[in-house]
């Protein structure tokens, strides 16, 4: 990947200063050294402080929306570039989309100190060769700017989604491709078998005339039969019949070469292609010192790139079967071809759990194997629609465990789809104290229901002192004076009541309050929170009544219950991961460890037989 790839860590670390994981260039775009560092005019990349990710159709779209309203959260060109799965975007075009939003991040910190710590990474990297592990604060404010990025492709790296960490395979397979296509260019018709036209009898049904012979081996005869007679009228140029009978002969062969040519080509792919570039990928990973299947993935990639500065990882998941359910009936090349109604969905699922089936049966029950490399291991699996990329995608926990491998735990956070939509201000607190950005405020029940109630004494108050006609000297005179109290607490509010109310705690706290330290404290505290307005901004853009809402017709129960049997080993899996049963839907829990991932088809119509 180059040199340019990530930051170095031995002269240029992340500023420790900088809340947001931000360096100094040290290679410039050619590959060289960059000099313009040794006279302090370095260019400062900032690297997305937060990922916000999971599947299309689960919630991680909105709930980006949402965070994109909150006050700290800072978005640019990259933020939904889709640049970790897609294996042709490089690192430099990734970390310039981000320059805009890192002059803010960078606008936020004072000058002195950005200066300072490029000193001490200079004076660093001039007394050691090794990678120092630069100092970093153990708190940052929660008003800082923060980056964010949610391309929602990034967590689940199914093969197509994790070829930049195996390009040479995919090189490798490129030019083997090549090598197959010029090969079979040299078939000729000649070359062709006889008992591929005649002997088996094989060909369309369009193809046949009526008494059953096939209009192929008619038009030849003809044709050989009129070489002897260059005025025949079949063969005459001026005739129709004659063009007719040419064109169908021709059309015919070039059919067939074509059909031969193509088979060459699949068939060198199986055994040759596909087996060269596997190959080349596992020598290139153990030449890094990495295992193919369990290391050589994006997160190694995001791991290397963020050094000791992890970024925070949100993942949002929905059931797994409702999640492929609504995909599928949203995505006109899904339902185009099957059919956008239950009996399509259940067609689609069929072949492409059968996909995956035959794949692990062919690689003696690897089931991790075809669902990282599926369409790596031959032309069976590329031939499956979409290799089965939707389906993957559910598998949350396989992706989960692979992920925290080179993130830790720590710096995830698992949401569910359903409980942003059925709890949208809860789940949002949480997801803004994990990110360490400033709160989203909580609304006591009973305070709120307090307030009001004092909004409606004092406007009893007020209609006391308009309507007083004075009926009783004594006791309108009281009722004045209680009203007024009333009125008077109002005023104070309004007139900020609250400051009135600091400085008593200040007189009786003496001159604490004058010290420059507790006088920045107590403004952090205030701080922290975003105001009411900015929480109903991220609500409406995370758009809850709406966020799940498909309005789909019924899945049949059968199709339903192949995909349970599929999905509850990884969703028990991802409850064990979180911590919480939640994540394994209800569903999972009614099959055991030892329950095959696909139902016995032949199994399953018996018993309902006998049912």
């Amino acid at each position: 990947m180059g040199s340019s790839w990530v930051p170095d860590s031995a002269t240029s670390p992340f500023l420790s200063h900088v809340k947001n994981p931000c360096f100094h260039s040290r290679v410039n775009n050619s590959g060289g050294e960059d000099t313009s560092i040794a006279k302090g005019t370095a260019t400062t990349y900032c690297l997305p402080y937060f990922y916000v990710s999971g599947s299309f159709h689960s919630g991680a779209q909105n709930l980006g929306q949402s965070l994109e309203s909150h006050p700290n959260v800072i978005v640019d060109s990259g933020s939904n570039s889709q640049f970790w799965a897609e294996h042709d975007k490089k690192m430099k075009d990734f970390r310039a989309d981000f320059l805009k939003a890192t002059s803010k991040v960078l606008k936020h910190s004072s000058s002195s100190d950005i200066s300072s710590s490029s000193s001490s990474s200079s004076s660093s990297s001039s007394s050691s060769s090794s990678s120092p592990s630069p100092a970093r604060p153990t708190t940052y404010s929660r008003s800082a700017p923060v980056i964010m990025e949610h391309s929602l492709s990034t967590f689940p790296f199914y093969w197509s989604a994790n070829i930049k960490a195996h390009r040479s395979f995919a090189a490798t397979l490129g030019s083997c491709y090549g090598e197959c296509v010029r090969s079979s260019e040299t078939i000729q018709l000649t070359d062709l078998p006889a008992v591929q036209v005649v002997e088996r009898g094989e060909g369309r049904e369009g193809d046949r005339t009526e008494d059953g012979e096939r209009k192929e081996d008619r038009l030849a005869e003809r044709t050989k039969g009129n070489k002897d007679s260059s005025t025949s009228p079949s063969t005459s140029s001026d005739s129709p019949s004659g063009t007719s009978t040419s064109r169908g002969v021709l059309e015919s062969t070039s059919i067939r070469l074509k059909e031969a040519r193509h088979k060459n080509v699949s068939n060198c792919m199986e055994v040759i292609c596909y087996p060269r570039a596997r190959l080349k990928d596992e020598d290139v990973c153990a030449s890094a010192d990495l295992h193919v299947l369990e290391e050589a993935h994006v997160p190694m990639l995001m791991h290397a790139s963020y050094w000791d500065r992890p970024p925070y990882m949100i993942l949002v998941v929905r059931d797994p079967i409702d999640r492929l359910y609504s995909a599928y009936m949203n995505y006109y090349h899904y339902w185009n071809k099957y059919g956008k109604h239950p009996e399509g969905f259940a067609t689609y699922v069929d072949e492409q759990l059968s996909g995956l089936r035959n794949c692990t049966e062919r690689r003696g029950g690897n089931v991790r194997g075809c669902l990282l490399r599926f369409e790596t291991y031959g032309v069976e699996e590329e031939a499956v629609f979409f290799h089965a990329d939707q389906v993957m995608r559910g598998t949350y926990s396989l992706f989960l465990e692979m992920w925290q491998q080179f993130i830790a735990p720590p710096f995830w956070l698992v949401v569910r789809g359903e409980d942003l939509e059925s709890n949208p201000v809860p789940e949002l607190s949480r997801i803004v104290d994990f990110l360490g950005i400033q709160k989203v405020p909580r609304v006591d029940p009973e305070a709120k229901e307090g307030k009001e109630a004092g909004r409606r004494r004092r406007y009893q108050a007020r209609s006391l002192l308009g309507g007083m006609k004075g009926n009783g000297q004594g006791d309108s005179e009281r009722v004045k004076e209680g009203a007024k109290e009333e009125m008077n607490e109002e005023m104070k509010e309004r007139k900020g009541g609250a400051k009135g109310e600091a400085k008593g705690e200040a007189k009786e706290e003496g001159r604490v309050n004058r010290n420059p330290k507790h006088q920045t404290a107590k403004t952090e505290q205030i701080n922290d929170f975003i105001s009411q307005q900015a929480l109903d901004n991220m609500i409406s853009a995370l758009n809850p009544s709406k966020m799940l809402k498909d309005d789909l017709p019924p899945m049949l129960p059968k199709t339903a219950k192949k995909l349970q049997r599929f999905f509850a080993p990884f969703n028990r899996r991802l409850a064990e991961l979180t911590g919480d049963r939640k994540f394994a839907y209800s569903y999972a829990y009614s099959f055991s460890d030892s329950d095959s991932l696909f139902e016995d088809d032949g199994k399953e119509e018996k018993e309902e037989e006998k049912k």
